[in-house]
């Protein structure tokens, strides 16, 4: 597992985004609600660690849509899609280290604030032989932003692009608004003095915790341990061992294909410690 950890401390950090990773939590916030690890319309107060920015998918290499951020509006809308928040009572505080990345969001959430719609703009490969999607994918890209949003007009994809399929919602301005960019390093910085009503119902780290070995694991889990609630929930997509507060081992383990290649993801959730099922 340490070395593994360590396979991308030389390359850099990487800030874009993808659906996939997206549709990977959206099947893990479904199971959660199913299984009663987080309750009906109890998600109100969201952290996102690395929240992720990009003007391209790196592993499809498409360049034709403005830079854009998708994890914090896609997590709020697969939350309401699954009845486990509302729309209208929901904040997202992302977590960054990335000046670029913080003044994306904090620029967003002002635009928000000034009745400002966020438009997303969502790509789906068709020319790519490695990977035929899987239907569950195929559905989650037709439905994504429906929670929040409303579907408009994409940007023109030119010829040289080579087959894409491309849709964009317009995300509506108070779902924007309700994001809070912080300048926070995760291992070494903490949010203090934290008061139980700052804590979240649900923290998302995503493509994050592969860039650490374990003892700053072990740092980042603590600081995250320290700002989830009581029967609060973190997700990420990398099996880690966190200190208490939060459950040494994952109680919720969701294992998702995105193609019939077997690419995909797995979800690990882990709930606060007092509220861990015998």
């Amino acid at each position: 597992m340490d070395t593994f950890a360590t396979i991308f401390r030389e390359r850099g950090l990487s800030s874009d985004t993808s659906l996939a990773v997206n549709f990977a939590l959206d099947r893990a916030l479904a199971e959660a609600a199913a299984r009663g690890h987080l309750a009906a319309g109890a998600v109100r107060r969201i952290a996102i660690v690395g929240p992720g920015l990009d003007f391209t998918d790196k592993a499809e290499g498409y360049d034709v849509y403005p830079v854009q951020t998708i994890q914090p509006f896609a997590l709020v809308d697969s939350l309401v899609r699954h009845g486990l928040a509302r729309a209208d009572a929901i904040s997202v505080v992302t977590f960054d280290l990335s000046p670029r990345v913080n003044e994306h969001l904090r620029t967003a959430a002002a635009r928000g604030r000034a009745g400002e719609a966020y438009v997303l703009q969502l790509p789906l490969a068709r020319d790519d032989p490695s990977h035929t999607w899987e239907p569950a994918l195929e559905e989650y890209w037709k439905s994504c932003g429906g929670g929040i949003g409303e579907p408009v007009a994409p940007v023109a994809v030119p010829a040289a692009a080579g087959r894409v399929d491309l849709r964009a919602v317009r995300v509506q301005p108070s779902v924007a608004a309700a994001l809070r960019a912080e300048d926070l390093n995760v291992v070494v910085q903490r949010l203090t003095p934290f008061a139980e009503e700052r804590r979240f119902d649900l923290i998302v780290a995503t493509n994050v915790l592969v860039y650490y070995d374990r003892f700053d694991q072990g740092l980042a889990l603590g600081n995250i341990g320290a700002m989830l609630r009581p029967g609060g929930m973190f997700l990420t997509n990398y099996q880690v061992h966190p200190p208490a507060p939060l459950e040494p081992e994952a109680g919720l383990v969701t294992p998702v294909f995105w193609d019939r290649q077997k690419n995909g993801d797995t979800i690990f959730g882990y709930r606060y410690a007092s509220m861990r099922r015998q």
